[in-house]
């Protein structure tokens, strides 16, 4: 039997097999319906107006107060209230005891309480851009300036955006999809990896692999087992994606824009290479253990390897010009987050994304082949967690199937 049919063998195996095992259609519909719930159940809950009040002090202030309390009225969810106050020590008084949310002094000062940076007083934000509103009327009456010509002056853009990619530099829905991208690119790495490492580890325990292995080699059985558990997360991953879009846009939750297309393409890209790189990881861990309750203490390793490379990703978005990106850019185990987002910003030639491919893959295959060697050495192993050092002198001694 040539190498290609026994890895397809295997590969349609783990297809038929796992997708449609109760656990797959069971995990997949409890997934769509997580997502059904997220969009459409708070859309089931009356919204209520957000009870907002502000203090004032001082007769310059009352003008500013005025235009905010104009302002909420076109708010659907805001309900303001304004205070006023005869002295600052008793408006102060006030914002320390969580009467109000902000302090509006004459039209010079406005305080708050400083705490939560992380936190969004709009209150405040109300009383700014009454502010600057009646700072605009104000600039109107004293040139005499039409309130058209006003606007139009702070809406204009005088200066036209150019990128040398040809891209628009003022298109938000790159980078969000960049950012996007990384994000499910880093969940589904661990749980569809979790996955291949399950799926050894229960054949494993169950003794099925010792008549798998009499009639394809173990390698074989490695990359048709990654393969087609790769097949079902894609499978599974994209349906989950298209259904969650499918229901931003229906229910009007998240507008979406027109995805680039290219964009979307690299990131199912490094999706699957980004899967062989670690499942591989993750199925010689599993054969290295015999019991199904030591393998997620086993795959810690792996583990550590997938968010160390998440974290570095990070850094590297800092500044995807900059040296840690470039080298990031070629490392197997960081390109699948890496690229994917330098791409959408626009920050990677072409040249660099054929290059890491190229090592990226050169590197998949001969990590299914050195992986293969581990794999058979562990694989008929049973007992106590065997050690890698020892899977790879056993996998030397012991004859190829």
């Amino acid at each position: 039997m040539s190498a290609w049919r026994a890895i397809g063998l295997v590969w349609w195996r783990e297809i038929v097999t796992r997708g449609t095992s109760k656990a797959f259609l069971i995990a997949s519909g409890l997934t769509l319906l997580l997502l059904t719930g997220v969009f459409i159940g708070p859309r089931l809950i009356p919204d209520e107006p957000e009870e907002l009040k502000v203090g004032h002090v001082g007769a310059a202030s009352e003008p500013i107060v005025a235009t905010a309390l104009v302002f909420a009225q076109f708010e659907d969810d805001v309900m303001l209230e304004a205070l006023a106050f005869d002295t600052l020590e008793a408006a102060e008084m006030a914002l320390e005891a969580g009467d109000i949310e902000a302090l509006l002094v004459d039209d010079r000062e406005l305080v708050t309480l400083g705490q939560g940076s992380f936190s969004n007083n709009r209150s405040a934000s109300i009383l700014q851009e009454a502010a600057a509103a009646n700072a605009i009327e104000e600039l109107v009456s004293d040139t005499g300036m039409a309130p058209e010509e006003v606007v139009g002056l702070l809406t204009s853009r005088p200066l036209e955006p150019r990128t040398l990619s040809g891209f628009d530099a003022d298109d938000p829905i790159r980078e969000i999809v960049a950012y996007a991208g990384l994000m499910l690119m880093y969940a589904a790495i661990l749980m569809y990896g979790t996955w291949t490492l399950s799926g050894v580890t229960e054949e494993k325990a169950n003794r099925v692999v010792e008549i798998l292995i009499s009639t394809v080699k173990p390698w074989h059985l490695l990359a048709g087992k990654v393969g087609g558990i790769g097949s079902l997360a894609l499978v599974q991953f994209g349906l989950t994606v298209a259904y969650g879009l499918f229901l931003a846009g229906a229910t009007g939750a998240v507008e979406i824009a027109d995805i680039p297309v290219d964009s979307a393409g690299m990131v199912l890209l490094w999706f699957v290479l980004g899967f062989t790189i670690y499942a591989v990881m993750f199925a010689v861990v599993g054969s290295l253990v015999s019991r199904t309750e030591d393998a997620q203490s086993a795959s810690t390793p792996v583990t550590i390897a997938a968010v160390a490379s998440f974290m570095v990703t990070f850094v590297a978005l800092n500044d995807p010009d900059g040296l840690t990106a470039q080298i990031a850019t070629f490392v197997p185990f960081t390109a699948p987050y890496v690229v994917p987002v330098r791409f959408s910003l626009d920050a990677i030639a072409w040249w660099e994304v054929a290059a890491s491919v190229v090592v990226t893959l050169v590197a998949s295959v001969l990590l299914i082949r050195l992986a293969g060697r581990i794999y058979r050495g562990a694989l008929l192993s049973y007992g106590a967690r065997l050690k890698l050092r020892d899977a790879w002198a056993s996998g030397t001694e012991r004859r190829p199937t």
